[in-house]
């Protein structure tokens, strides 16, 4: 497999960044963009001790590229120009897939770093003109709420 170690220590072997300059330029943009947004997000958000790095930004663009390139995705938006379901699914499962363990969420806010990233995911793709819809189920993700830890 054509790629390298994550910065960690017997890391999982990711794909080379340069996936993201094979992308179509306009949906390579998206990412890079929508990426650096959310990452900015965590670090703003209420019940985040502290936010994602800009590294983070950068594997998250990596891994959503390779996400979209291994479903053929070429674009982000509908011909209505409105963010496209594959586009939307793609974001939200890197940021799942990457984003949950650089996020120290505050003990007392009662979430989780899956639960931020999903509110996160929301309020940029759900909110606005290029919304491709004012429900996630649109895009065919269905939200629900995650069971209360046992660990407190």
């Amino acid at each position: 497999m054509n790629g390298h170690r994550s910065g960690r220590p017997g890391g999982p072997v990711r794909p080379a960044p340069d996936i993201v300059d094979r992308l179509p330029p306009e949906l390579a943009a998206a990412v890079v963009r929508d990426a650096a947004a959310i990452v900015r997000a965590t670090g703003h958000h209420r019940a985040v001790r502290r936010g994602s790095s800009v590294l983070s930004a950068a594997e998250l663009a990596v891994a959503t590229a390779a996400i979209l390139a291994r479903r053929g995705v070429r674009v982000d938006k509908d011909s209505r120009g409105r963010r496209g379901r594959d586009y939307t699914r793609a974001m939200l499962e890197g940021m799942l897939s990457v984003l949950p363990s650089q996020l120290e969420v505050d003990d007392s806010a009662g979430a989780t770093p899956a639960s931020v990233l999903r509110e996160i995911w929301m309020a940029r793709f759900f909110s606005g003109p290029t919304a491709p819809a004012r429900r996630p189920e649109a895009v065919g993700v269905r939200l629900v709420p995650e069971p209360a830890s046992d660990l407190r």
